[in-house]
Formats: C-alpha cells, structure tokens, sequence
C-alpha cells in the first residue's frame, strides 16, 4: 500500500500542515496517482492549483492536462524561475511531515483490519498530526464547544480549514 500526503507549498502559522492524505492500493508509480489525487485536493480545499512541486519519483507523471497548473519535478533545471527555484528548497520541508506522520502518529504500521482501515489510517494520522499543529498555533488548553469556532472545527478536523489560508 503507498500513501499520498500533500502540504501546502506556502509557510503556516505554526508549522507545515497536511492538506489531504489517501491510501493507494497496491503499489502504483509515484507519477500515476497524480490523476486520482489531485482532484480530490482541488476537491477538499476548494482552490484550483496553481503549481505542483513533486520529487523525483513523480517524472512522467499522468497529470490532467486540461487544468491550468504546471508539475515541477525535481532535477528540472531549464526554465526555472527564481519562485519555483525557492519552491523546490521548500518541498523538503514535506519530508519531515512524512516521518513524524510515519513515527508519531501511527502511519507506518496498520493495526485497523481490512480495506476500509487500510483507507482510514492515513487520514487519521493526517489528523493527528494536523491537531497537534492546531494546538501549536492557539496554545495547549481545554477545547470545549463554547471556546471554538466554525474555521476551528473544521481545520482541527481536516486541516483544509488552517492550510488553505
């Protein structure tokens, strides 16, 4: 089974954040999951993509060529501005996401059975790994239905609600 996690590009206030976590059945190529992710991303936060900086396992990729957005991957070095340039100093920023989501939160083994665990796992290690940002940003207290708002549930939940700000 591969898991696809994708963070926002851009800093947050308290740490990178996972924007959408899925799991691949099998073991498919890196580049031939860009056309089922990506729009279930455009989906989950509402904003269509602009850019995509991937890793080098994501060369050939399959993305839909009819949306608007540019797939960087790395070791391209022609026609490269200084944003994406920036960009690509910045994708390694995801790597760390990755581990603690694999160590922390327990994305590296499976103890949920059947399928629907194997699909439940990395969502919910997304989760966790967004609430403890979540109480990074506001300061560890009680939560309790009176201290939180509408934009606070919904990034405490998914991380769309913090990320796509």
């Amino acid at each position: 089974m591969k898991v696809s996690l994708a963070t926002t590009l851009n800093r947050s206030k308290g740490g990178q954040f996972a924007v959408h976590a899925k799991a691949l059945l099998g073991c498919p190529y890196d580049g031939h999951t860009l056309a089922t992710v990506i729009p279930e991303i455009e989906n989950s936060i509402g904003v269509e993509l602009k850019k995509i900086v991937a890793d080098a396992g994501y060369r050939g990729h399959n993305a839909p060529k009819d949306k608007g957005f540019k797939v960087y991957v790395a070791g391209m070095r022609r026609g490269l501005t200084d944003a994406v340039k920036r960009a690509f100093r910045r994708r390694a920023a995801v790597e760390p996401v990755i581990g603690n989501c694999k160590s922390d939160h327990r994305m590296g083994r499976n103890f949920l059975p059947h399928a629907a665990g194997d699909a439940a796992n990395p969502v919910l290690a997304a989760a966790g790994y967004n609430s403890h940002g979540h109480f990074r940003v506001k300061g560890f207290r009680a939560f309790t239905a009176s201290s939180l708002n509408s934009n606070d549930c919904i990034g405490l939940l998914t991380g769309v609600g913090l990320a796509a700000r």
